[in-house]
C-alpha cells in the first residue's frame, strides 16, 4: 500500500508564501489598473483662447504670459485642461455656454459681468492710439477720426469704445494680424494696449519705432470662467496667483514678455 506523504512544515510555509505573494501581486496590478482608469477619467477644464503671441499662444516655446501663468496654477492645483485656440468672439461664446471652461485674458466690463464667473484680475493695461515713427502722435479720439484707417482687435472693449466715440474708420482684425497690418500700411494707426504693442512689435524686429499717445482707457485683465464650473474653486485660484507673485515666478514671466514688474 502506497502512503501519501504529509507535507513538511517547510513545504507548507513555501506554499503559503507563494500564495500570498501571488495574491499581493494580483491586488497591486488591480489597484494600478484602477488608478490608471481613474486618471484617464479625471474631468478636465477647457481653455478657450485666441492664438496670439503675447498672452496665449500655440507656440510651445513662447506660450504667452497668461498661458504660462495659468499652467503653473494648474500644476499647483493638480488640474487637467484641454486648450482650444479660436477666434476671440467664438472663444467668448463657447466659454459662456460650456461648463468648466475658462477664458483669459478677458476685460471685465459692465456688459460682460453677468456672463461669466470672474476668478481673478491679473493686471491693468493702458490703452491709447499707437502710430509709427514719423507719423503724428494722436492723443484724442477727435484726432483719430481724421486718420486714414485704424486697426483694432475685434471683439474687444477697444473696438467697442471706438464705436461709442463715433469713430467708424476702423478695421477690426485678430490680435495676430494687428501688427502685420500696421507694418504693411493696411492701417496707419492702431488702438491698443501699450505693453502688448511693445511686445508684439518687438517680435517683428521692425526698424521703425512706435509712438504712443495719451492713455485713453485702462483695461483690467481677468481670468474668467463659465458659471457652471464645479471644478473651479475661486479661493484656490486666487491663493495660487498670490503664491506666484510672492515666489517671484509671476514677475519673471512678466519680464520675459513685457519687461514689467
Amino acid at each position: 500500500m502506497n502512503h501519501i506523504p504529509y507535507p513538511t512544515p517547510s513545504a507548507l510555509f513555501d506554499k503559503a508564501f507563494w500564495t500570498v505573494l501571488h495574491c499581493t501581486l494580483a491586488w497591486s496590478l488591480l489597484v494600478q489598473a484602477s488608478h490608471g482608469q481613474q486618471a484617464a477619467n479625471v474631468p478636465a477644464l477647457t481653455y478657450y483662447l485666441e492664438d496670439e503671441p503675447i498672452y496665449t499662444s500655440s507656440d510651445s516655446q513662447k506660450p504667452g504670459l497668461l498661458l504660462e501663468m495659468v499652467r503653473s496654477i494648474q500644476m499647483q492645483l493638480q488640474l487637467t485642461a484641454n486648450i482650444k485656440f479660436l477666434d476671440w468672439e467664438q472663444a467668448q461664446a463657447l466659454t459662456q455656454r460650456e461648463p468648466n471652461s475658462l477664458i483669459f485674458p478677458l476685460t471685465q466690463t459692465e456688459a460682460r459681468k453677468p456672463k461669466y464667473q470672474w476668478i481673478a484680475k491679473v493686471f491693468d493695461v493702458p490703452v491709447m492710439f499707437i502710430s509709427l515713427e514719423g507719423s503724428p502722435v494722436i492723443d484724442r479720439y477727435e484726432d483719430a477720426s481724421k486718420a486714414q484707417l485704424i486697426g483694432v482687435i475685434k471683439g474687444t472693449p477697444q473696438e467697442a469704445r471706438l464705436k461709442i466715440m463715433n469713430i467708424y474708420n476702423v478695421y477690426a482684425v485678430s490680435a495676430a494680424e494687428l501688427y502685420e497690418g500696421l507694418a504693411s500700411g493696411q492701417f496707419n494707426i492702431i488702438y491698443g494696449a501699450k505693453p502688448e504693442a511693445l511686445y508684439g512689435w518687438g517680435q517683428r524686429a521692425e526698424d521703425q519705432a512706435l509712438r504712443f499717445g495719451e492713455t485713453l482707457q485702462i483695461l483690467p485683465l481677468w481670468i474668467a470662467a463659465n458659471h457652471q464650473s464645479n471644478l473651479i474653486r475661486i479661493d484656490d485660484w486666487r491663493l495660487a496667483i498670490q503664491r506666484l507673485r510672492q515666489s517671484g515666478e509671476f514677475g519673471e514671466i512678466a519680464r520675459r514678455y513685457f519687461g514689467l514688474y
